[in-house]
């Protein structure tokens, strides 16, 4: 199955959702910022990793 990427060029800087760094190019999913250091981490973690749990956390945000 191909994958696509599809990134959100902003103007200005924003938060990271999930590192809180301030960063121009992501994705903005509803509310949260999502950078693409951040998205391409998601992309590769396994459940039970340390930083699992921190992204999941911080995805939960979108509902809130």
């Amino acid at each position: 199955m191909a994958t696509t990427t599809k990134t959100v060029y902003i103007k200005g800087k924003r938060s990271c959702g999930v590192c809180q760094s301030m960063k121009e190019a992501g994705l903005s999913l509803g509310s949260l910022f999502l950078c693409q250091d951040c998205e391409q981490e998601i992309m590769r973690l396994e459940p039970g990793e340390d930083a699992y749990q921190t992204c999941v956390d911080a995805l939960k945000r979108l509902w809130n």
